[in-house]
């Protein structure tokens, strides 16, 4: 439509700009007056100023507005003068004009679709765009704009008796109500026809991109409007088929987390259990009522436990230790957290060091080493271990170093 309203606005311009143009072309013994003459022969940039002229012309043709401008100033760069200020002002008030159409198509046309909402159970808000009241708008010149920038037309060029502006405007009215508009506020803007005509499509590709808001909104709407009540079905199989999915990709994501280690791969760890709440979570909200509440509150509980331990470029970790919980007990049960396994001990002790384990003798070296770590950050170890009643943070080695793998 854009297209074809800018050729009929062109049209008159050309028509008379080729009664000029015309005779310029006929052959060199004809009697030209001296300025057509001049105009055949003055060049500019290789081109002559009628080439220019001709150009400029197809150029308003396609609606080519810039390019068109360009073509009439080298005309007049060629032949410098008067001649061509009516051609560049006739350019100049239809590139106008055509922004000024393309930006109120844009504003009432081009906007993000908002879903359709139910606010109470009685109360529908149908699928709308959003646009913000200017200056001296009323919802009546609001409607006339949408009838005037749906014809590719200026309001001005809009009768204000058009039997087409009283039916958006009791759609306006339908949306916001009869009142005043405060400068800025929200005005919703009703869905053109021709393009509720597409509905089942919306729905249909919402659907296909996991948008069931919008989907079910331009479903509903699409009904209303006579089309079968199948559609709603079909969009309901869609959403069950999805949430199926989602909860499939959260089971993979959480049984991904088994193969990862917490310490070399804690980073990716958090991020695969996220993807695993964030699949949980869309299902949940995708059915009435309690799905996945419990299965949630397990992953919420396995990120927050791997997201208390803060790694260091250097392989050293920074960790919280809880109030009333001693330094070596919390360190212990961050370092089995940490490689996944409880530490072996016998309980055997100096002088029966033949019979501890690997983990306990290696247990004397790790605390060995988060002292030299503590002390070379100016952290008081002695301090640490005897504060029990507040909390505090502790800074440990990477265990994998000092611990054998199981």
């Amino acid at each position: 439509m854009r297209d074809r309203m800018r050729a009929t606005m062109a049209l008159p311009f050309i028509i008379l700009l080729a009664g000029v143009i015309l005779p310029l072309l006929s052959d060199a013994g004809s009697d030209l007056p001296d300025e057509a003459r001049e105009a055949a022969v003055a060049s500019y940039a290789g081109r002559t100023a009628v080439e220019w002229e001709i150009l400029a012309t197809k150029a308003v043709e396609r609606g080519a507005y810039d390019r068109a401008l360009s073509c009439a100033k080298s005309a007049e760069r060629a032949l410098p003068g008067e001649q061509f200020s009516g051609l560049l002002k006739d350019i100049r008030t239809l590139r106008w004009r055509s922004r000024e159409i393309a930006r109120s198509q844009e504003r009432f046309f081009s906007g993000e679709v908002v879903a359709g909402a139910y606010y109470d159970p009685a109360t529908f808000t149908p699928a709308h765009r959003v646009t913000v009241a200017l200056p001296g708008e009323s919802l009546w010149t609001i409607a006339t704009a949408i009838v005037a920038a749906g014809r590719g037309e200026l309001v001005r060029d809009t009768l204000d008796d058009d039997t087409d502006i009283y039916v958006v405007w009791d759609s306006l009215a339908e949306l916001n109500g009869v009142r005043e508009l405060e400068v800025g506020e929200r005005v919703l803007l009703p869905i053109p026809v021709e393009e509720m005509e597409g509905l089942r499509h919306l729905a249909l590709e919402a659907a296909m991109r996991h948008q069931f808001a919008l989907a079910d909104s331009a479903a509903m709407e699409a009904v209303r409007r006579g089309d079968s009540e199948q559609l709603l079905g079909t969009l309901s199989d869609r959403r069950r088929e999805w949430e199926d999915e989602l909860v499939t990709e959260a089971q993979a994501a959480i049984e991904r987390t088994l193969g990862l280690s917490r310490v070399s791969e804690h980073g990716e760890l958090v991020d695969v259990l996220r993807e695993a709440h964030r699949a949980l979570d869309e299902a949940e909200r995708l059915s009435t009522g309690v799905q996945y509440e419990q299965s949630l509150v397990v992953v919420e509980a396995m990120i927050a436990e791997a997201e208390r331990f803060r790694f260091r470029e250097d392989g050293a970790i920074r960790i919280n230790k809880p109030a009333g919980e001693t330094y070596t007990d919390a360190a212990r049960a961050a370092v089995e957290w940490l490689l996944e396994r409880s530490l072996e001990t016998t309980g055997a002790s100096y002088p029966h060091s033949a019979d501890k384990t690997g983990d306990q003798l290696a247990w004397a070296v790790f605390l060995k080493g988060a002292y030299d770590l503590a002390e070379s950050e100016g952290i008081n170890f002695t301090a640490l271990l005897e504060n029990v009643d507040t909390d505090s943070e502790m800074l440990l080695p990477n265990p994998e170093l000092y611990f054998a793998s199981r």
